[in-house]
């Protein structure tokens, strides 16, 4: 029986190795496998490398040549020649976010001056070269051509500041006739500049851009509390929903006779819940304390023998209480301003006033 298991475990084993020739490779073997596979990994890493390099110029190449023909496409030929007064690279756009797109172009090389940015920069283009682009005006040499390019330049900028205007006031009156066709709306004018919040409180999260002196609002209503007005405006060609304090408004007749109205809802809102509790404080009262006892509490009237949960629900927690201790009872002097009450074992015994 132990050659049998002798023989079986020689047999499992030598299967094992056989079937998995790796587990018969000797160390050295095995480390030469390793580097053999490290250093195609390695080559394999620096092809992917360059590839990606030449990749990233490529993509860049294809971008600059996009812009290239998109700025020669816009372009008008010109025939205002200047020179360039410092060594300078283009950009693709004017202003200061625009990206370098041409190698250093050097001082002295002549450019034909396309047109002129109202930010203040020049696009060109180089002089028997392909490159376009913007440059900063100071890198120019001016001459009497480009002044009048940039007064020109001016003047479309001012014509179409004046443009956007008349449609802003348009839209403000096409929106003021809107709101007066839904209702009898109040209009009124910001005196100090400011932003809307979204609820009416000290806290209030800011919703709008600032909105400048003079910009037209409707007036929705008005809260107590925080005296502030909700209201709707047209500012950069948005509609806008929100609230802001009185004090930053022209307050004009119909917006002081909102806030006394909203005042007096408010008032009489307030003393209606008033009125409600103290009727269930009166009820309260004459269920503890019995109908004549509940009477004389709730018209704040004391007396002589009325325990000391019926003086606080009569006049109230004391200012101070004075206590004395002897062997026979506790004496308590509460007092109320100038009136004193004297309580003997929970009792009212005297007060003072």
């Amino acid at each position: 029986m132990k050659k049998l298991l002798i023989l079986l475990t020689y047999f499992i084993f030598s299967n094992i190795f056989l079937l998995n020739p790796i587990l018969c490779q000797t160390n050295s073997e095995l480390s030469a496998k390793i580097d053999s596979l490290q250093a195609i990994e390695f080559r394999l890493t620096k092809k992917l490398d360059l590839i990606k390099k030449e990749l990233k110029e490529l993509v860049q190449k294809k971008i600059q040549n996009e812009t290239y023909n998109k700025l020669e496409q816009d372009s008008e030929e010109s025939s205002i020649l200047t020179k360039m007064k410092m060594n300078i690279e283009l950009k693709d756009k004017p202003g200061i976010f625009g990206k370098n797109i041409t190698p250093i172009i050097p001082r002295g090389t002549l450019v034909y001056v396309l047109s002129y940015d109202i930010k203040g920069d020049w696009k060109v283009k180089v002089k028997d070269r392909d490159y376009i682009g913007f440059t900063d005006k100071d890198f120019l040499y001016m001459n009497d051509e480009m002044k009048a390019l940039i007064n020109k330049a001016k003047m479309k900028n001012e014509i179409k500041i004046k443009e956007q205007k008349e449609r802003n006031a348009l839209k403000k009156r096409e929106l003021i006739n809107k709101w007066k066709t839904v209702g009898d709306s109040i209009f009124t004018e910001i005196k100090v500049s400011c932003k809307l919040k979204d609820k009416p409180s000290f806290g209030g999260k800011e919703i709008t851009p600032l909105l400048p002196v003079g910009t037209t609002l409707a007036v929705l209503d008005y809260d107590v509390k925080f005296r502030d007005f909700r209201i709707k405006t047209f500012y950069e060609n948005k509609e806008h929903l929100g609230y802001i304090n009185k004090d930053y408004l022209v307050v004009n007749n119909p917006m002081q006779k909102l806030i006394e109205e909203t005042t007096k809802l408010a008032e009489a809102k307030a003393n209606k819940i008033r009125e409600k509790a103290s009727k269930k404080r009166h009820q309260s009262l004459i269920k503890r304390f019995g109908k004549r006892n509940g009477e004389k509490i709730f018209k704040g009237v004391i007396w002589i023998g009325m325990t000391k949960e019926m003086a606080l629900e009569s006049w109230g927690k004391p200012e101070d209480i004075n206590r004395t201790v002897s062997v026979l009872s506790v004496h308590e002097q509460w007092v109320y301003g100038n009136a004193y009450l004297y309580f003997e074992g929970g009792i009212l015994t005297s007060w003072q006033d």
